[in-house]
């Protein structure tokens, strides 16, 4: 089994602390307009190619961005 020593768990903190220091660039206003063109043709694309047995789509899809 690997070592896990001088390992730190990443919690909030240590995330917080790390894009303080390496700041994460603003994402285009293009991605939001995307976002919500794939939310919206989504209904359709499902009423043409019903989606087969078990499948699920994660709540996370409908609310990129939105």
């Amino acid at each position: 089994m690997a070592s896990t020593e001088g390992l730190v768990p990443i919690t909030r903190k240590f995330l917080a602390s790390y894009y303080d220091k390496y700041p994460f660039p603003p994402l285009s206003d293009d991605v939001s307009r995307l976002c919500s063109e794939i939310r919206s043709i989504i209904p359709d694309l499902l009423k043409e190619s019903p989606p087969s047995s078990g499948f699920f789509m994660s709540p996370f899809i409908w609310n990129l961005h939105g």
